[in-house]
């Protein structure tokens, strides 16, 4: 998979319950700029959206958006949610 760190990206959002989710990038916290988002391989943090899982946040518009910010990579929160990470490494 190529990964890009641009904005628009598609990656994954997990939540607080470790379920992913599509979410796009609205910008990338590089660890040489932000250094205490850097995991352990270097992956920067970024802000993200996507598309509101809970079917009642529907308006006139379609489902809302939601936007998460200050996330870091899933590698820089083992074991939890509320962390990004590329399409190939989502958690089973």
């Amino acid at each position: 998979m190529e990964r890009k760190y641009e904005v628009g990206a598609h990656i994954k959002y997990i939540d607080p319950h470790r379920k992913a989710h599509d979410a796009l990038v609205l910008v990338w916290w590089m660890p040489d700029h932000v250094p205490s988002y850097a995991g352990p391989n270097g992956e920067p943090g970024c802000n993200l959206v996507l598309v509101d899982p809970d079917p009642e946040k529907e308006d006139s518009y379609g489902r809302q958006i939601r936007r998460e910010t200050s996330m870091v990579h899933l590698n820089n929160n083992p074991g939890k949610g509320n962390c990004w990470c590329w399409p190939d490494e989502v958690p089973q």
